[in-house]
């Protein structure tokens, strides 16, 4: 493997990273990625696609066919995290957790 090789197997940065991989404006520079949240475009894809799947038979996706994707990523961030799935809990977004994580807490109020 030459130098050349490696340097290949590096994710691509700056604009590059933000035209292959996002769908933002070109002409913006964005910098909180943490509120609003752009998402890749391989992200995009697979969101639609599941939409797709869903609207075909809601009926069947609420009773049945989602629980696999809810199990199949718990168990992915599990892995990642070196935890139990038993331990890891899907939420919508990080206040969410913050907020859950907190109130799981005995505080006791003090005069």
């Amino acid at each position: 493997m030459s130098c050349d090789d490696v340097q290949e197997a590096v994710l691509p940065t700056g604009h590059r990273l933000l035209s292959e991989h996002f769908l933002l404006q070109q002409s913006l520079i964005h910098l909180n990625h943490g509120s609003f949240g752009a998402v890749p475009k391989i992200v995009l894809d697979e969101q639609h696609a599941l939409m797709l799947e869903q609207e075909r038979c809601p009926e069947e996706w609420f009773r049945r066919t989602y629980q696999p994707y809810v199990h199949a990523a718990r168990q992915a961030v599990a892995s990642l995290i070196n935890a139990d799935i038993e331990d890891v809990v899907l939420v919508e977004n990080a206040s969410y957790a913050v907020n859950s994580v907190l109130r799981s807490f005995p505080f006791k109020v003090t005069a």
